[in-house]
């Protein structure tokens, strides 16, 4: 009677393993799902980690020695791949595992879209404007406030879309805009016939993530910082 017991115990054990198996993979991939459709990262961050036979990878060995991380260290890091992306970078921190979490430099990024926006004949003016809608993330990014010339296809354009009678030409000139500076762009026309523009932070992130993936002689890996968002949900769910 108590070899059945132990039998039966263990029998009762192994069914518990197994279903408490199943249903970790089910909630697994129902949280996986609901991250790629949500896509809740942290807009202006990414977290890369370096082959190891890499200098940026000595640097962030060597700013690890010290207590707090001394992050100067990786000045030239963030500089590189400032450079090799096109996006100006900076080192937000240094995490367990040799990641590091770095950051659009919003700042850097609006002046240089403006200087090479003023290139254009067309551009009469550029004014910076706060956002009246910023993006929660890292990066605040303002507006571009764009004059043309009133003489201008732009002009003309512009003043269509918002009489509401232009055709596929507004969205044309946006992506034209894109296509100069190489950033992902919104814009939207207002009553004087100026163009605001705005670079679109969260697909600039995901941009980011795919220029720096393709950099497979320096970088291991790279992910969009999906932690932090996940560890706000967490306290706030923690606070209901």
């Amino acid at each position: 009677m108590i070899i059945f017991k132990t039998i039966f115990k263990k029998m009762s054990n192994f069914v518990a393993v197994i279903c408490t198996s199943i249903l970790c993979n089910v909630l697994l991939a129902d949280t996986v799902f609901a991250n790629e459709a949500n896509a809740q990262f942290v807009v202006g961050e990414v977290m890369v980690k370096f082959n190891e036979a890499t200098e940026p990878n000595q640097l962030v060995f060597r700013a690890n020695q010290s207590n707090p991380a001394n992050l100067e260290i990786l000045t030239p890091v963030a500089s590189l791949l400032s450079d090799k992306t096109g996006i100006p970078l900076t080192v937000k921190q240094l995490l367990s595992g040799a990641w590091l979490l770095l950051t659009i430099d919003a700042d850097k990024l609006t002046r240089w879209s403006v200087k090479q926006l003023q290139k254009r004949n067309s551009i009469s003016d550029i004014q910076l404007t706060a956002s009246e809608s910023p993006a929660i993330g890292a990066i605040e990014l303002k507006n571009m406030d764009v004059s043309f010339q009133p003489d201008s296809l732009e002009y003309k354009t512009i003043k269509a879309k918002h009489a509401g009678t232009a055709d596929d030409n507004f969205a044309k000139l946006i992506r034209e805009l894109s296509n100069t500076l190489n950033l992902p762009l919104q814009g939207k026309a207002d009553q004087r016939g100026h163009l605001i523009l705005q670079i679109d932070a969260k697909n600039m992130t995901i941009e980011l993530s795919n220029r720096l993936q393709s950099l497979t002689e320096l970088i291991a890996s790279v992910q969009l910082n999906y932690v932090a968002t996940g560890m706000q949900k967490n306290a706030v769910d923690g606070l209901q």
